[in-house]
């Protein structure tokens, strides 16, 4: 046994053993005591540690046993949870998260009333351009204030074990920020494009974290999620809400309640209305006004999965007044802000106990069943969900786009940065939003307000789903005009075996398109149907309509700048050069200076109508800055499988092995990662950092051969799309912050070269194996699950899935007769 250590902790004496120290070496304590650390020493010869001495014996004793011993009338809980978070004894923290629970628990009637407030605030700050070169910049960011009030104190404890402030680079717990032990008030902002993180210090800007997910809060939907995750574990149920009643998710004030009879006291009952028991133990609440209405009553436990606590399962279980039957409308706006779509119903005739009592073994994870029951009527309705209605970030970035364009004049069009979604499209493109607002406004108004941040209901959603599937029109026209430039002579008999069959199947049925348009949320189908359809009039001689329709392509979305050297080179050596000599070769005397002239005054006409009125409000710099934000960095945050992504791996186990090796110095690592996920700037550690400039010279490389062989071997059209192909691979190998969804760029003109390329066909079924990153952009968990955390075998984790959000319900949940009361029962 090691010889006996004598600590001075705040003033009291400790005597323990090196042993019981170290034995935690992660610890501070364990580094303190292992010589990785230096300590600091009393007038007496004692070990000092300016600390808190009244709770260290029971930091001792669990060094000692790994147990946590307390007195039942323990009351220094927060102190406790203080020291453990300094001395870092990690086992520690963990059992005392679950006293925390425990005596949370133990607390009976509760409740919590949260009120959240948002604001947009410009920051200023300077960038350091060069040595002894600064530049003054400003950025618009979100600031968030919570006000958080709580009769249980225990369950604000149990907050702030999981929520945690990022100053400096340090996370310190929200629970020191207690203004009483009721009261916690927070504030944080959201991430500041092109902010330094030192400026988050110099301005004391503190950032809102969750632990140990170890997810930065940006958007109140997210804290509201986290909140309730932690709320509804601890035994709380929504109680109402404002300004919706339903749609909690969006709201400025809510207010949770915790019953004691729903924590194993059976004998106290909420006030008002009815409670009804049975042997399953569902407990429901009768709400009357008047006459029958419906209600929702719900089976809520935890789910057993210890590693997930959050991993629940859902069972429901709506009553009706005798006579009435159920409207498919009114549930669906009961169900909708649950993140579901009811798509059909079915009338069963049950008897009421046999239905309520029915097992909930049926329920499956892709379906499961909603029990209608009347009330002395023997009649249920058995609801089968089919459809999630989900939508992606770029969902909430076309919704912006809508409002901007909608509510305000074009002048502030390029410089609105409410959202840190800003218009970032060619003009064209935003006359197009321009347009789809005027229609949008008869299907939620609110959807157009620019202060809505993360506006989402079923009405928005459904209209801009709608709004992809109808401007997929062009698209359709688009593979019916290309189908008909293709030979059909060599066709099979078979329907399977013709070209134009293939054709049309390849691009109608695209895999990557349908999932960035119709399960993610873009206008790609639009867009491309406006590049096929340039094509295919290039096959049918049409040159000056395919250069036109390429030209005003450019001004909806500026990427296709990539294929132009392909539009370009073919036009000006196969339609302004009329002739060639016999070897192939350029007849010069052949140009046609009307031909030029008239392909110029396209360009300059759609230039001239999409730019000119930037050009006379003097924004055109404006309009460019926002249209090329190089500062995005090299790789975009899902990296698209190119050069870059190789070269940056490459980097990264260079790195690795130089740090293993000793060859690297830890702190010279630069600070912004390419692997964090994150889009913004970085340094690459060992291999050279590439710029801009060095992306485009790549690209230009790389392009040059094809471009060279179309002008000195024109092939025609055929010849045209093979060179718009590889130009279009090339700038997805080295383009400067390629998107994953960019090879759609590649993959569709590709798909005219099938029918007729043998070779192609390989190369087809290779880079659409490209479409495997795509899979990140899906989502499938509606988080408005939390709503009613039930247990059965339908399980779904709580989490914030990528973006993903539930519809919100309509405005017509106002307008209903009857009004459906909500209670979650854990």
């Amino acid at each position: 046994m090691s010889d006996p250590i004598t600590l001075n902790v705040g003033g009291k004496l400790y005597t323990t053993s090196l042993a019981t120290l170290t034995s935690f070496p992660d610890s501070m304590l364990g580094a303190m005591f292992s010589g990785k650390m230096p300590t600091k020493r009393d007038s007496q010869g004692n070990c000092f540690i300016d600390r808190d001495g009244k709770v260290f014996r029971y930091i001792l004793n669990f060094l000692r046993t790994s147990h946590l011993d307390l007195p039942e009338d323990f009351q220094e809980m927060g102190l406790l949870r203080r020291e453990a978070d300094f001395y870092q004894v990690q086992p520690l923290i963990e059992a005392l998260q679950e006293k925390e629970v425990e005596l949370s628990k133990a607390e009976k009637n509760a409740m919590l009333n949260i009120t959240l407030n948002q604001r947009v605030q410009t920051v200023h700050f300077t960038v350091r351009e060069a040595p002894q070169i600064y530049s003054l910049s400003s950025s618009s960011m979100e600031v968030f204030n919570a006000n958080i009030f709580s009769t249980s104190c225990l369950f604000l404890k149990l907050l702030g074990s999981k929520l945690f402030y990022c100053s400096s680079g340090n996370l310190s717990s929200i629970t020191s920020h207690l203004q009483d032990p009721n009261h916690l008030t927070l504030d944080w902002v959201a991430n500041v494009e092109g902010l330094p993180e030192e400026e988050y210090t110099k301005q004391n800007l503190k950032r809102l974290w969750v632990v140990p997910a170890n997810k930065q809060i940006n958007s109140f939907q997210v804290f509201v999620e986290e909140v309730l995750k932690i709320a509804l574990s601890d035994g709380f149920c929504i109680d109402s809400s404002h300004p919706h009643a339903v749609d909690f998710m969006n709201n400025k004030i809510i207010r949770l309640i915790r019953y004691s009879h729903l924590l194993g006291a059976t004998d106290k009952k909420p006030a008002g209305g009815r409670i009804q028991e049975d042997q399953s133990g569902w407990t429901g609440r009768q709400v009357t006004s008047g006459k029958s209405h419906p209600v929702l009553g719900q089976k809520a436990s935890l789910g057993e999965d210890k590693k997930d606590p959050y991993n629940v399962d859902i069972d429901m279980i709506f009553t009706y007044g005798p006579g009435e039957d159920p409207d498919i409308e009114i549930l669906n706006e009961v169900w909708t802000p649950l993140g579901l779509w009811l798509e059909s119903y079915k009338v069963q005739n049950t008897p009421e106990d046999e239905v309520r009592r029915e097992p909930t073994a049926n329920t499956t994870k892709s379906k499961f069943k909603i029990l209608v029951t009347p009330f002395g009527h023997e009649r249920a309705v058995c609801i089968e969900c089919k459809h999630v209605l989900i939508h992606s970030t770029d969902f909430e970035v076309h919704r912006n786009w809508l409002a901007i364009t909608h509510s305000l004049p074009i002048s502030q069009w390029y410089y609105e940065a409410t959202s840190e979604w800003t218009l970032d499209y060619p003009p064209f493109f935003a006359w197009f939003e321009y347009a789809l607002s005027h229609v949008a406004k008869y299907f939620d108004q609110e959807m157009l307000n620019v202060r809505n941040l993360n506006y989402s209901s079923s009405r928005t959603l459904l209209f801009q789903r709608f709004s992809v599937i109808f401007t997929d029109a062009l698209f359709v026209y688009a593979v019916h005009e290309c189908c008909k430039c293709i030979d059909g002579k060599k066709a099979g008999k078979e329907l399977t075996e013709k070209p134009k069959f293939i054709l049309s199947v390849l691009l109608l049925w695209n895999f990557g398109l349908l999932i960035v348009d119709h399960i993610h949320f873009q206008y790609n189908g639009f867009l491309s149907g406006l590049m096929l359809l340039s094509i295919a009039r290039f096959f049918q001689k049409r040159h000056m309509e395919g250069a036109f329709l390429f030209a005003v392509l450019l001004h909806f979305k500026h990427i296709y700048l990539y294929v132009a050297p392909a539009y370009g080179v073919y036009l000006l050596r196969s339609y302004c050069f009329t002739a060639n000599k016999p070897d192939g070769s350029i007849r010069w005397n052949s140009f046609s200076f009307v031909r030029l002239i008239s392909l110029g005054l396209i360009v300059f006409l759609v230039s001239a109508l999409s730019l000119g009125p930037f050009l006379a409000l003097n924004q055109l710099p404006q309009v460019f800055s926002r249209l090329f934000p190089f500062k995005r960095g090299l790789c975009h945050a899902y990296w698209a499988p190119n050069f870059w992504a190789l070269y940056s791996a490459l980097d990264k186990v260079l790195s690795v092995i130089g740090l293993e090796l000793k060859l690297l110095d830890p702190n010279k690592i630069p600070k912004a990662s390419m692997t964090s996920g994150l889009v913004q700037q970085f340094q690459h550690t060992v291999l050279p950092s590439v710029t801009p400039l060095a992306t485009f010279i790549c690209t230009l490389i790389a392009m040059l051969p094809s471009v060279f062989c179309l002008w000195f071997k024109p092939q025609g059209p055929r010849g045209f799309l093979r060179c718009l192909i590889l130009c279009a691979l090339s700038s997805f190998m080295f383009g400067w912050h390629v998107h994953e969804k960019a090879i759609l760029l590649a993959v569709l003109p590709m798909s005219l070269e099938f029918p007729v390329c043998r070779a192609v066909r390989y190369l087809c079924f290779l880079v659409s194996c490209r479409f495997l990153p795509f899979l990140s952009l899906l989502t499938f968990a509606p988080y408005h699950l939390i709503a009613c955390a039930s247990k059965s075998n339908f399980k779904m984790p709580f989490q914030n899935v990528l973006k993903s959000e539930a519809p919100r319900p309509s405005a017509a949940c106002k307008d209903l007769k009857t009004q459906t009361e909500f209670r979650e029962f854990s």
